[in-house]
């Protein structure tokens, strides 16, 4: 095994161990962890993934399943006046 020293800003090493311990881990098994996935990454499969999510959300689509941006961008206006008006 390989040893390697890393400096991290004092903000970035508290919110580490914050997550550390949220998680019942430590800040070095979430390095090592976040290091291998790094260097396991398979473009062509995460690529792959996109394009079945896209596919399966154009598919949500066509069935009629979804809400047109024009309708959504309404509600959310009349949200926002209903808010400022308090």
């Amino acid at each position: 095994m390989t040893l390697y020293r890393v400096e991290l800003p004092e903000d970035v090493a508290a919110a580490l161990e914050r997550v550390a311990l949220s998680r019942g881990s430590t800040p070095e098994a979430l390095l090592r962890a976040a290091a291998s996935a790094l260097v396991q990454a398979d473009p062509a499969a995460e690529r792959a993934a996109l394009e079945a999510m896209l596919a399966a959300a154009e598919a949500e689509i066509d069935a009629g399943r979804a809400v047109p941006h024009a309708e959504v961008m309404e509600e959310l206006r009349g949200w926002a006046a209903g808010l400022r008006q308090r």
